[in-house]
C-alpha cells in the first residue's frame, strides 16, 4: 500500500508525539511496502504474521526513503521515528 502524502518531518513527529532529532524536510509519500518506496517517502516498518517490515528497511532506504517509522530499536543513516506500535502509528 502506498499513499501520496505531503507533509514535513516535524509535523509527522508531532502527530506521533515523538521527538524530532533532525532538521525539517518534506515527506511526499507513505508506504508499508519497501518495494513501493519512492524518493522522499516515509517507510513504516510493520511486523506481520509472515514478514517483519524491519527486515526491509535497508531496501526502503536504497529505494529513496527519507524517513523510517518503526517500533524497533534500529540505527540507520536516515531519520528514524521510534514509536511504541508501528501499526498504531499508521492510523494517525
Amino acid at each position: 500500500m502506498k499513499w501520496e502524502y505531503n507533509s514535513s518531518y516535524f509535523r509527522i513527529a508531532c502527530c506521533l508525539k515523538a521527538k524530532a532529532d533532525y532538521d525539517d524536510f518534506t515527506v511526499t509519500g507513505l508506504t508499508i511496502r519497501a518495494d513501493m518506496v519512492c524518493t522522499n517517502s516515509c517507510y513504516i516498518a510493520i511486523k506481520g504474521e509472515k514478514f517483519d517490515g524491519n527486515d526491509f528497511i535497508d531496501e526502503a532506504i536504497h529505494r529513496g526513503a527519507s524517513l523510517i517509522i518503526t517500533d524497533s530499536n534500529i540505527k540507520c543513516k536516515i531519520p528514524v521515528i521510534r514509536v511504541n506500535n508501528a501499526r498504531d502509528a499508521l492510523c494517525r
